[in-house]
C-alpha cells in the first residue's frame, strides 16, 4: 500500500504511523510530498490512500474519508486576564499593521489593566502554519504590525512566554494547557457566539481558525487493510505523536465511534 500525504506533517507523525502500520502487519510506503501533489497520485491512482490538508472545507475530495487532526491558531492569555473572547474585528485591530488597539485598557474596564499594552507574539516555524491560518482567515492578507514578536513552535517555550508576561496575547498552535494559560474564545462578529478551541468545538467547526487534514482511501483498498490503516491513524501512539508537534487530534469519543466501525 502507498499511503501520501501533506508535507506539513512532521516527522514525528510519519514516524510513529509507520511504526503502527508495520505492527498491524501492513506492507505500506509513506510519501509525504504535499497535498497537491498526494490529491493527483490519488486521482491518477498511484496511491492507495493520503492524508491531504483540506482547508476552507469539512471533507476530502474523493474516496472515504476519515478525520485525521487539526492545526489550529489558538489566542492564549494568562488566566489573570480578564478578557475571555475576541472577535475578527477586534483580532484585526490588535495585530493588523494599522489597528488601533494596543492597550489591554482598550479591551477591559478592570482597573489593574488599564496602563498594560498587549504584547503580541506569534508562532513562526515550518511545523506550525499559524500565522498563515490566521493571515488567511481573519487577516485576509493584511500584513501584522511592527510590533509582533515571534518564536518558534516548542510547547515549553511558549508556556513560559505567557506564564512569565501576563501581558502577552500568543497566537499558538494546539499547545497543552497549564493552571496559568487558558484559550480566549473566538467568534467572527459581535452579535456571534465565541468558541474556545476544544477538541469537539475544532471537529465540528464551530472554533473557526483551523486547518482540518483528512484520510482519504480510494474504494479499491480492501476493507481488511483499510481497517488496519484506520485503526493506525486512531491509535494511542500517533494520537500521541500529534500531540508532541501542537497538532489536535480526533476526540477519542469520535475515534472510537469511527473504530467499531471496523470491529
Amino acid at each position: 500500500m502507498t499511503l501520501t500525504g501533506s508535507d506539513l506533517l512532521g516527522p514525528a507523525i510519519q514516524a510513529a504511523l509507520q511504526e503502527q502500520l508495520n505492527a498491524a502487519g501492513l506492507d505500506a510506503e509513506l510519501a509525504f510530498g504535499g497535498s497537491l501533489l498526494a490529491m493527483q497520485e490519488l486521482q491518477e491512482g498511484t496511491a492507495d490512500a493520503a492524508i491531504l490538508a483540506v482547508p476552507g472545507s469539512d471533507s476530502s475530495p474523493g474516496g472515504r474519508t476519515f478525520p485525521f487532526g487539526f492545526q489550529i491558531v489558538a489566542l492564549a492569555v494568562h488566566t489573570t486576564n480578564p478578557v475571555t473572547e475576541l472577535t475578527y474585528g477586534q483580532l484585526t485591530s490588535i495585530f493588523e499593521q494599522d489597528g488601533v488597539l494596543n492597550n489591554w485598557s482598550d479591551l477591559t474596564a478592570a482597573l489593574e489593566w488599564r496602563d498594560r499594552k498587549i504584547s503580541l507574539w506569534a508562532v513562526r516555524s515550518k511545523s506550525a502554519i499559524t500565522l498563515e491560518i490566521f493571515n488567511a482567515v481573519v487577516l485576509q492578507g493584511s500584513p501584522l504590525k511592527d510590533s509582533v514578536r515571534y518564536t518558534v513552535n516548542d510547547t515549553e517555550e511558549l508556556q513560559a512566554l505567557i506564564i512569565e508576561n501576563p501581558s502577552a496575547l500568543v497566537a499558538v498552535p494546539a499547545i497543552p494547557l497549564t493552571p496559568s494559560i487558558r484559550f480566549l474564545g473566538v467568534k467572527g462578529d459581535e452579535s456571534g457566539q465565541a468558541y474556545t478551541p476544544s477538541e469537539d468545538n475544532v471537529l465540528f467547526g464551530d472554533y473557526p481558525l483551523r486547518l482540518p487534514f483528512y484520510l482519504t482511501v480510494q474504494d479499491s483498498l480492501s476493507e481488511e487493510d483499510l481497517g488496519k490503516l484506520v485503526r493506525a491513524i486512531y491509535s494511542p501512539e500517533v494520537t500521541a505523536a500529534l500531540r508532541s508537534v501542537n497538532y489536535m487530534p480526533v476526540p477519542e469519543t469520535e475515534r472510537q465511534s469511527l473504530l467499531a466501525e471496523f470491529e
